[in-house]
């Protein structure tokens, strides 16, 4: 093959690649190149797409080109980013601890909290109060959500892993919030609840924002005590009404976080909180809010009120 020839077979996607070697279509025999040849990038890109590859294969090559984000980015896209595959998890795990030592950190702990310095502290009973509460209101979702601790950083520690503003870095292991200097037990609970909806196989335009308010407003009121009686959230949605929950369920604005509050708490109530999941995969389907609720709960919108069905 002349010079011009191999240029022009390279410049096509290749045919196929794995973590060692790209092949693409020549005129007349395949073209074999070193993976290490093409840019670390679209290797990588290209090789998390290469869906005919176990998937432990795909991560592990693209972790270990240095693309982290283009990992991550993939495995955020599947509707469970942490799925049952014992040679993935080994690749995550071996990526976990590795990362760990570099904090400074114990991979195996569930929590892990550093300095403005950037050195490890001990972990508070506030801190590991938030994530229990957590842990418990969405006990639904399998847990862990992630491999390795949840990494707390004080805000103004500068680290490449840490962009500046970046409240939080999201991954299927290692997942990193920032946090104040005293940031309360009920404040970090909000933020580890929308972590873990954001590690449920978000869709790509995102969750409704009345699922997200009401599971922040839920782990705000488990984690501060006010708690989620069922006889107090029964009455707000009742003095609200089935046409307010439908606007609510509809995401039109203004939202009502408290009454987002009282139809999510109802959700996760412990004697129905087993068909949330059943929920959330319906909304990635593309589902309308009523239609989810009725397919995962068998409710609707006027017995979500406490209100007779409509006669017919």
């Amino acid at each position: 093959m002349d010079l011009a020839s191999l240029a022009l077979a390279l410049a096509l996607p290749p045919a196929r690649l794995d973590a060692r070697a790209a092949s693409y279509a020549g005129q007349l025999l395949p073209v074999v190149v070193p993976a290490a040849m093409l840019p670390s990038a679209l290797r990588a890109q290209r090789l998390l797409s290469e869906t005919r590859l176990p998937l432990a294969e795909r991560v592990g090559a693209a972790l270990a080109w240095g693309e982290d984000e283009s990992a991550w980015r993939m495995l955020l896209t599947l509707p469970e980013p942490l799925p049952e595959d014992s040679a993935l998890a080994t690749v995550l795990r071996a990526w976990v601890a590795r990362e760990a030592q570099r904090w400074g950190v114990d991979a195996r702990a569930a929590l892990a909290a550093l300095t403005s310095e950037g050195r490890p502290r001990p972990t508070t009973v506030e801190e590991r109060g938030a994530l229990s509460d957590v842990q418990e209101l969405l006990a639904p979702l399998r847990w862990p959500r992630w491999h390795g601790p949840l990494l707390l950083a004080p805000w103004g520690l500068a680290h490449p892993a840490l962009a500046p503003g970046r409240a939080r870095v999201v991954r299927p292991a290692l997942p990193i919030l920032r946090i104040a200097e005293r940031e309360t037990r009920a404040s970090l609970a909000v933020a580890i609840a929308e972590l873990a909806l954001a590690l449920a196989g978000e869709p790509r335009a995102g969750w409704p924002a009345w699922l997200r308010l009401g599971v922040a407003g839920a782990a705000r009121a488990r984690a501060d005590g006010t708690g989620l009686a069922e006889r107090r959230l029964g009455e707000i949605r009742a003095c609200a009404g089935s046409v307010a929950l439908a606007r609510l369920l509809a995401d039109e604005e203004p939202l009502d976080a408290q009454l987002a509050t009282a139809v999510v708490g109802a959700l996760l109530h412990p004697s129905r909180r087993r068909a949330f999941p059943v929920l959330l995969a319906a909304l990635r389907a593309g589902c309308a809010a009523e239609e989810a609720l009725a397919r995962a709960y068998g409710l609707t919108v006027r017995e979500l009120a406490g209100e007779p069905p409509t006669r017919r």
